[in-house]
Order: C-alpha cells, then sequence, then structure tokens
C-alpha cells in the first residue's frame, strides 16, 4: 500500500516513464530472441550454402562433363567424317581436363570424413576410365572401328557406369546434409516462433495492466473524466463564467478543483473590468471621428499606393522583357555562330567524301589489271589442257590438275567481278553522301540568315521598350507627389488624434491596475 501511494505521488512523466519503460525491456527482450533466432537461421543458410551446395554443385558438374564424354565416344564410333570424329575426341578432351580441375576443388572442399573414401573412390575409377579413354582415342585415330566399338562396350561402359554411380552416392550424401540443414532451420524457427509468443503475451498484458492502472491515476489528478475537464475549460474560455464545476468531496489538488478556483477569480475580475470598460467607451467615442477622417485620407493614399504599385508591376515587367529580349539575341547570335562553324565542317566533309570517291576509282583500276592477268594465264592454261587431253590413257591425270587450276583462277576472276562491283556501289554512295552535306550546307546558310534577321527585329523591340520604361516613371513621380501631400494631411490629424490619446491613457491605467491580478 505504501509503495503504491508513492507511484500515485509521482510526477505524470515518471510514471510514464516507469510504466512505458516496462513494455520497453518486455519489447526488446523480444527483439533480442528474434535477432538470436535470426543470427542462427542465418549461420545455418550459410552454412549449407557456403560448404554443401557448393560440393552438390561441383559433383553434377562433373556428371555433366562425363555425360559429354559418353556422348562423345559413341558419337566417334558412329560418325565416318573424321573431321567430325576429330571434333567429337577434342570435346571429350576438353570434357576429361574440366573433370580433373573439378575433382581437384571437390577433393579441397571436402568438409565431412565420411565424404572422403567415395572422393579415393571416384579417383581411382577416373584413373582407370582415363586409362581407357586414352585406349579409345588411340583405336580410334587409327580408324579401328570395330575394336574400337568393342573397346566401348566391354571395358569403357562399365567404367562409366561405376563412375556415375559412386558420383550418385557422394551427390546424395550433399543432399541428406543440406536436407539436415533443413530440419535444423525448422527446429530454430519453432523454438523462436514459441518464444515470441510467450513475450508477445507478457508485453500484451503488461501493456493492459500498465493502461488500467495508468488511467485510473490519471482520473484521480484530473479530478473526472478527461472530456469533461476540457468541456469545463472550454466554457470558462467561451466567457461561461456561470457554468458548474463539480468535485469530490474533499479534493483540493485535482485539475477540476483549479478550474473552479480560477472561474470565481475571473468572475470577480470580469465585473470590475466591465465598470472600467464603460468609461474607455465613452472616451474612445471622440476618437472614432478623428480616425474616421483618417481612415478616409489612408483610402486616398492606399489609391495612391496602387497606382504606383501598378506603374512599378508595368515597369519591372518591361525591364524584363527587355532582359528577356537581349538574352534571346544573344542566343541567336550564338546560334548563327555554331551553324556557321557546322557549315564549315559540313564544306570539308563534301571534299573528303570527293577524296575518297578518287581513291575507290583507283582501286577500279588495279583491280582491273589484276582480272586481265587472270583471263591471260586461264588462256594459258586451257592450251595445256589441251595438250594434255590428248596423250589420254595413263596421262589424264594431268589433265585433271591443270583442270582444277583452271577452275581456280575462275573463281578468282569471279571475285575481283563482285569486288569491282562493290567499288562501284561504294563510289555511287559516297557521291550521294556528298550531294546531301551540300544540301545539307545550303539549308545551314539559310538558317543562318534567319537568325540574323530575328535578332534585327529584337533589337527594335528593345528600343520600344525603352520608351515605354521613361513613360513608367513619370507616372512613378506623379504618384509621390500625391503620397507627399497625403502623408503631411495624416500628420495634422495625428496630432489631434494624440490629445485624445491621452485621456484614453488615464482610463487604460486604471483598467491595467485592475487586471494585475493575472500573472502571464
Amino acid at each position: 500500500m505504501r509503495q503504491r501511494l508513492n507511484f500515485a505521488q509521482w510526477k505524470v512523466i515518471h510514471q510514464l516513464i516507469a510504466a512505458f519503460g516496462l513494455v520497453t525491456v518486455l519489447m526488446l527482450a523480444l527483439v533480442s530472441v528474434s535477432v538470436h533466432s535470426i543470427s542462427t537461421l542465418s549461420a545455418t543458410s550459410e552454412q549449407a550454402l557456403k560448404d554443401t551446395f557448393p560440393r552438390a554443385m561441383m559433383i553434377r558438374e562433373v556428371t555433366a562433363h562425363l555425360n559429354l564424354i559418353s556422348q562423345s565416344a559413341r558419337n566417334a564410333v558412329i560418325m565416318t567424317d573424321q573431321a567430325q570424329v576429330r571434333k567429337e575426341l577434342e570435346q571429350a578432351a576438353d570434357a576429361g581436363k574440366r573433370i580433373t580441375e573439378v575433382l581437384k576443388r571437390l577433393e579441397a572442399a571436402a568438409g565431412r570424413d565420411d565424404e572422403k573414401p567415395l572422393l579415393k573412390e571416384i579417383a581411382e575409377i577416373d584413373a582407370g576410365y582415363r586409362e581407357v579413354l586414352s585406349r579409345f582415342v588411340t583405336i580410334v585415330a587409327e580408324d579401328r572401328i570395330n575394336e574400337a566399338k568393342n573397346l566401348l562396350l566391354v571395358e569403357l561402359r562399365p567404367l562409366e557406369l561405376a563412375y556415375f554411380d559412386a558420383l550418385d552416392k557422394l551427390d546424395a550424401r550433399q543432399g541428406n546434409a543440406i536436407a539436415a540443414a533443413n530440419q535444423r532451420v525448422d527446429d530454430v524457427v519453432a523454438s523462436g516462433m514459441a518464444l515470441v509468443t510467450v513475450l508477445a503475451g507478457m508485453s500484451l498484458a503488461a501493456s493492459i495492466a500498465v493502461s488500467i492502472v495508468f488511467g485510473m491515476q490519471l482520473r484521480r489528478r484530473l479530478g473526472g473524466e478527461p472530456h469533461r475537464a476540457a468541456e469545463v475549460a472550454r466554457n470558462i474560455a467561451g466567457g461561461a463564467l456561470s457554468v458548474d464545476v463539480s468535485v469530490a468531496p474533499g479534493d483540493r489538488s485535482s485539475v477540476l478543483y483549479a478550474i473552479k478556483s480560477m472561474r470565481d477569480s475571473l468572475a470577480d475580475i470580469v465585473r470590475r473590468v466591465r465598470t472600467g470598460s464603460e468609461a474607455i467607451t465613452t472616451t474612445s467615442q471622440a476618437m472614432a471621428a478623428e480616425i474616421a477622417e483618417m481612415a478616409a485620407r489612408a483610402e486616398r493614399q492606399a489609391a495612391a499606393l496602387e497606382k504606383t504599385a501598378a506603374s512599378t508591376g508595368q515597369l519591372t515587367s518591361i525591364v524584363k522583357r527587355s532582359a528577356d529580349d537581349a538574352r534571346e539575341a544573344n542566343a541567336h547570335v550564338l546560334a548563327a555562330s555554331r551553324i556557321a562553324a557546322r557549315t564549315g565542317a559540313t564544306v570539308g566533309d563534301v571534299v573528303r567524301t570527293m577524296e575518297l570517291i578518287n581513291q575507290s576509282a583507283k582501286k577500279i583500276v588495279d583491280i582491273i589489271s589484276v582480272i586481265d592477268g587472270i583471263a591471260f594465264q586461264t588462256n594459258i592454261l586451257a592450251l595445256n589442257a589441251a595438250v594434255e587431253a590428248a596423250r589420254a590413257g595413263e596421262q589424264g591425270r594431268g589433265f585433271a590438275v591443270v583442270a582444277a587450276a583452271v577452275r581456280t583462277l575462275a573463281q578468282q576472276s569471279a571475285s575481283a567481278a563482285k569486288e569491282i562491283k562493290e567499288l562501284i556501289s561504294e563510289s555511287v554512295d559516297r557521291v550521294d553522301s556528298g550531294a546531301a552535306l551540300a544540301t545539307e550546307a545550303g539549308s545551314y546558310m539559310t538558317e543562318l540568315e534567319q537568325s540574323v534577321a530575328r535578332v534585327s527585329s529584337i533589337m527594335s523591340d528593345m528600343t520600344h521598350a525603352a520608351a515605354e520604361q521613361a513613360n513608367g516613371l513619370e507616372e512613378i513621380n506623379e504618384a509621390i507627389g500625391q503620397m507627399d501631400l497625403v502623408t503631411r494631411k495624416n500628420a495634422e490629424h495625428a496630432a489631434q488624434g494624440a490629445e485624445t490619446a491621452v485621456a484614453l491613457e488615464r482610463q487604460a491605467t486604471e483598467l491595467h491596475l485592475t487586471v494585475k491580478v493575472f500573472q502571464v
């Protein structure tokens, strides 16, 4: 009971700190449990991702390369094209190198002792498989296909199956490790959720208890419901000093009791202020006439000021427009300069294009000379072919050689003719490009002339704007003269208002003494 009384005497801020501090401690415990669970999950997942999963991927990479070797070996004994056979054997050799690299990485990444015997078994199978594969490649290279097929079926295929079986066992170990890691994650999640649920329930219960206790303490300090205290305060603020303020018997410290005391004091003060305000009303009537006259003159002064403001605004607009025109004129001059530069560059491009056309024409002359030489050699070879054909018999092989040479030269002639066609087309395109550049240069010159014309027009507008600025300044001078006259008259009335203000000041002093009881 003593502790409860002490808590009731605490300041509101201290009660809030104590109440919400308890809730905060529970929330921090909840957050700590959540962070610990997340850290455990992160560590378990990180171990699976860094160790087990990479090993599983390396095992599957070895399996993929082994499948590629098996496929290449079968293709090598099936295909008849030697080039394709060599390509398959090279592909198998490259896959073998990759298997060697992956096995080294897999052995270095072995995480558990039970995996090392399997890795040793895979290494032994790989050594035997490489030895048989080497013999198979040699036999295939010597074109002993039947012997190679027999070696593939009798020796190489059983080793492949054993190889695949060992890889599957090692892959199954990795799968079991991943499954175990997932189970650990599930266990951590379950325990974390249970603990979080308990702490959340405790936090909710503590929040409810704190709300109830603090609500009761707050109601006792207010002397009633908060909305009742607010309603009484609004009525007093609105001037209803007759509002009823009910407090509990013996209450001398609540907010409602303080409001009731304030209402009684305000009611007495208002009665005294009302008497003084009547005297102030009489005095203020004398000032009203003078103030009305001053108000009329103030209106005329305001009109003059409006006119001044309008003139000033117009002048500002004109000056701004002049500045904008000047900037635009400058921009167009710069544009004209850039256009002239671009025109010069375009003319340079036209000159370079014409030079390229000249070079292409020279290449055409050289290629035509090559074609002439090829035609001459073709005629000579044709004569040789006729002589060889006359001999016939066993000498027919020479005719075949000559015919092949003739065919080669004919192909060169066709290639040269094609190149001539491309060069001619290129020359035509460059001529078209030169014409386009010349057209573009003419367009740039037209734009330059238009920009110069616009600069001239803008300069004319700026001259007109300067004249308008002069007119605006004259209007401002007239408005200032009117403001000066009105200001002098206002000063005369201000002197009369000062005499009236003296009487009002005496009444205000008495009123100030009356309301001095308020402490602001």
